[in-house]
């Protein structure tokens, strides 16, 4: 916005004050939270916090977590548990555990299991060992062998063999437990 109001007044033009106030309202519209902060400053305008506080709602119902925060940081107000909630099983079900682990953090709740494994899957078959790892861990549960090795050949067709070792390294220590037998 800085560059626009400096360029036109080196143009000797003078940018009409409605059409800056659109610039603000075009960036809420595309979540552009900061940048709509700065712009409004720049050019002396309050910003609709009704209208900041939908964006952050809108953010976090998407699963937007980052966003949805700053939004509701500008207003000062915390984010409801039931958005953030919703925010964390989308985060979830996108494969972005930490995202997911923070939402329901925030909402002061736990991470259910099936959401957890849910994500761990979803790291698996796209080839993120780490955080699928994690979320297993995290809802007490044990990744199938065969799932363990989709994740090691998805690693291995993007050439990061270090994450292949390590998938297909679980996967052989799963295989090697012999099934726990009970005495009767």
């Amino acid at each position: 916005m800085q560059k626009a109001i400096d360029g036109s007044k080196a143009a000797g033009i003078e940018l009409p004050r409605d059409l800056l106030i659109k610039y603000v309202n075009k960036y809420l519209d595309n979540e552009k939270i900061y940048s709509a902060v700065d712009a409004s400053k720049i050019i002396g305008i309050p910003l609709p916090m009704e209208k900041i506080a939908a964006i952050g709602k809108e953010c976090l119902l998407k699963g937007k977590v980052t966003s949805g925060l700053e939004a509701y940081k500008i207003i000062k107000e915390a984010p409801p548990g039931e958005e953030l909630i919703i925010c964390g099983n989308m985060c979830f079900r996108d494969g972005r555990l930490s995202d997911g682990v923070e939402a329901y953090k925030l909402a002061n709740k736990a991470p259910p299991e099936e959401e957890l494994v849910i994500c761990g899957n979803m790291c698996f078959n796209t080839g993120h060992i780490t955080p699928g790892l994690e979320a297993y861990r995290l809802a007490n549960k044990t990744p199938t062998k065969e799932i363990l090795r989709i994740c090691g050949e998805a690693c291995l067709l993007e050439k990061r063999t270090d994450d292949a070792r390590k998938a297909f390294v679980a996967a052989q220590r799963l295989m090697r437990q012999k099934p726990q037998r009970t005495l009767m």
